[in-house]
Formats: structure tokens, C-alpha cells, sequence
């Protein structure tokens, strides 16, 4: 009003006036003539145009309304911004509570406001001063959120954004941690370039073949398969043929099992000396 009115002088004394009428003028345009605008919302933004600048509330009393302050997603972002002052206990109800919260986000707060405060909660709660239950329950609620973000990004935004996280996760020992990972895995390859699987991954999952649980022995031949296109002739032909010829002589009748099935389904993809054998 004042801009139209050419009252500069009284726009000089209350700049930040003009700016909470046009969020005002914003909330109008995104419900047209207030048709499904929620009462409480419609209250504030009667009083965010009102015609004095005076009489416009200021934007931190606007914010601290109930119909703001009480909303999960603004809960969500002010955790988001104050993230780096956040203790373990408070990092995982945000993993916990962020969730459900995810599918009602923009592709660009997810990727550049909360992706980031994961990456961050995660590291803080996996280094290694901290219990082994503390870094099992920060993997076990973090995980799948970043693979619920990774869905949504190209392999490119993956490498960049999630890859450096991801990475020492692999070097995580717990078998609590690596079981969650294998239980990730095939969701995860899938952004994962040849390079990547071939180095860090490929020799983290290896290991897991000779286990000495037999859970996690069986689970990673499984969690193996996905792999199989991307890994190299010399990882497939020396390094994994060699560990699957162990495991064909394993205690467990059920990994005897599931290693020959995996050999059946990976046959294509031997030298003919080996699908002999």
C-alpha cells in the first residue's frame, strides 16, 4: 500500500512492513479469495495487509503463531538449522520423526536442508568414541532415510550428496550395522557407479562371506547379486568365484543351498572354465 500510495517516507520507517504484506499477499494467492484457507491462517493474514504498517504484525510474532510454531514441517526445518548444536538423544527422534515427514517436502528441501542434517547426525553418532548401541541406533533410523531421499536423485546428486556419508558405514564392523546395510544394499547400488562398487563396497561385503555367523554369511551372498553387473572380471573371477567355492562346502545346508542358486543365476556371466567347474 504504501508503494502504491508513494508514501516513500513512510516505506523508508518500515521496510520490513512491505515485506510481511507481500508474504501476506503470498498466502492469498496460494488460496484464492481464502477458499480452503484454515480460520487461524486466514486471522494471520488479514493482519499481516492490513492497510497501516504499523499495525502489521512483525515477522517473528507472525512465525510464532500457533498455526506456524505448531506445525511439524516448520518444527522440522528450525531442528534442521539448529542441527549442529544437537545432542545423540535429540539426533535420533529426528531420524525417527523426519520419516513421515519426507513425502510432503520439496525435492530441494530434501536434497539440500535435511540430507545434510542426516549426513551430519550420522557422523556425529558414528564416530568412534561412541557406544556400539549408540552407532547401531543412529544406522538402523538413519539408513533408510537416506535410501527414501536416494530414490529421488540422480546418480550424479548421489555421489555428491550421499556417497561421503554412506562410505564409512562400510568400515562399521558391528554386525548389527552390516546387516542393515545389507538389508539396503540393492536399493543402494543402483546410484552407485562401477568404481565405487568395485573399491570400498565390493571388499566390505567380501569379508561378510566368511563370517563366522552364519546369518550374516547368508545374508551376504544374497545381498551379492545386485552387485554382480558392476563388479569387475577380476573381483567376479578371482576374488568373489573364489569365495563362493568355500561357501559350497559351508556347515549350513542352507548356504550350500543359496550358493548354488547364486552360481546358477550368475552363470552368464563366468568364463566357460568356470561354468564347468
Amino acid at each position: 500500500p504504501e508503494r502504491v500510495a508513494g508514501d516513500w517516507d513512510r516505506l523508508a520507517k518500515h521496510v520490513a512492513a512491505a515485506d510481511v504484506w507481500g508474504v501476506g499477499q503470498l498466502i492469498l494467492d496460494l488460496f484464492p479469495g481464502g477458499e480452503g484457507m484454515p480460520p487461524e491462517l486466514g486471522r494471520m493474514q488479514r493482519k499481516l495487509v492490513a492497510n497501516s504498517a504499523v499495525a502489521r504484525p512483525k515477522a517473528g510474532r507472525a512465525l510464532a503463531s500457533n498455526f506456524f510454531s505448531q506445525r511439524p514441517t516448520v518444527a522440522l526445518l528450525a531442528f534442521v538449522d539448529e542441527v549442529a548444536i544437537k545432542d545423540h538423544v535429540e539426533m535420533l527422534a529426528f531420524f525417527r520423526d523426519v520419516a513421515s515427514l519426507l513425502e510432503g517436502l520439496s525435492s530441494g528441501t530434501r536434497t539440500f536442508k535435511v540430507l545434510p542434517a542426516l549426513r551430519t547426525g550420522i557422523e556425529r553418532s558414528t564416530t568412534s568414541d561412541r557406544r556400539p548401541e549408540d552407532i547401531r541406533n543412529a544406522v538402523q533410523a538413519a539408513l533408510p532415510l537416506l535410501c527414501q531421499i536416494s530414490g529421488s536423485l540422480t546418480s550424479e546428486e548421489f555421489q555428491e550428496h550421499v556417497l561421503p556419508t554412506l562410505l564409512p558405514l562400510f568400515k562399521i564392523t558391528d554386525r548389527s550395522v552390516r546387516m542393515q546395510l545389507l538389508h539396503h544394499i540393492s536399493d543402494l547400488v543402483k546410484l552407485m557407479t562401477a568404481e565405487t562398487v568395485n573399491g570400498p563396497i565390493f571388499d566390505a561385503l567380501l569379508i561378510g562371506l566368511a563370517d563366522s555367523a552364519k546369518h550374516l554369511r547368508e545374508m551376504t551372498l544374497k545381498s551379492m547379486l545386485p552387485l554382480v553387473d558392476k563388479i569387475n572380471e577380476k573381483n567376479l573371477h578371482e576374488k568373489l568365484v573364489r569365495s563362493l567355492a568355500k561357501l559350497q562346502m559351508d556347515p549350513e545346508p542352507s548356504i550350500r543351498t543359496n550358493t548354488t542358486i547364486f552360481y546358477g543365476k550368475i552363470a552368464g556371466s563366468l568364463l566357460p572354465a568356470q561354468r564347468v567347474r
